[in-house]
């Protein structure tokens, strides 16, 4: 019995510190894109969960917006699947001209899968236009990759709902290799977020909405400048 109980012991010892180590801290995730396991002395009980924070600098961050950092963190599953850095990529426009993950260098990137025989993606169309004219001179560019059958879908699409910002139809060997890198795509619509250095940041699966999109990329623009006090538009003008 002795042998017993030392022996539970010696494994306990083993196994608690582990435990102790074997969370996440929730912005420190978020900020790196991937799971940043410490040994969390921090917590914040919202919404009935429990979220880790390895310093309470980071915990006081959470407390100011805990539904904005929650649902951040919620989707790193998602993006688990994903590579963190968003492959370099050279799509052919038409008629003429390419855009290049070089020609958006230094830009919080809004990449959108879509096609037009999708309700949901010609839905949430519209709020991607206002995000683009609201942040282009901020430093975002919204680009689109389509699904459509035919070009001439796409193009028709397009015109109808008067996108500010370029859509490339996918099916073209350039962009195909670049969804091969990017992993397996089973639905759509999917809105990749990706920061100034090209790091994938979330994922958001399914139609989304003007304020889920302003959430999410106001933190990882270049100016923190509301757009309200500018009556400057951009886009993004390709190579």
């Amino acid at each position: 019995m002795r042998s017993l109980l030392l022996s539970l012991f010696v494994l306990a010892a083993l196994i608690l510190p582990t435990w102790a180590a074997d969370q996440a801290c929730v912005v420190c995730s978020v900020e790196q894109s991937r799971y940043h396991l410490e040994d969390c002395q921090h917590v914040t009980e919202w919404n009935g969960e429990s979220f880790y924070f390895c310093q309470e600098a980071c915990k006081e961050r959470f407390d100011s917006e805990p539904e904005v950092w929650s649902k951040k963190f919620a989707v790193l599953d998602k993006v688990a699947a994903t590579p963190t850095l968003l492959p370099a990529f050279k799509f052919p426009l038409e008629p003429l001209g390419s855009l290049s993950s070089e020609d958006l260098a230094g830009k919080v990137l809004v990449l959108n899968l879509w096609a037009t025989w999708c309700g949901p993606c010609s839905e949430e169309m519209p709020d991607l236009v206002k995000l683009q004219e609201e942040y282009g001179d901020k430093g975002l560019a919204v680009v689109a990759l389509s699904f459509d059958k035919t070009k001439e879908a796409h193009s028709k699409g397009v015109k109808a709902l008067g996108l500010n910002f370029p859509s490339i139809f996918a099916d073209q060997e350039a962009v195909a290799e670049f969804l091969a890198k990017l992993g397996p795509v089973s639905a759509i619509p999917i809105t990749f977020i990706v920061n100034t250095e090209g790091r994938i940041v979330e994922r958001i699966d399914g139609k989304g909405t003007f304020d889920q999109f302003v959430k999410s990329v106001e933190p990882l623009l270049p100016q923190a400048e509301s757009p309200k006090k500018s009556s400057r538009r951009g886009s993004v003008v390709p190579s």
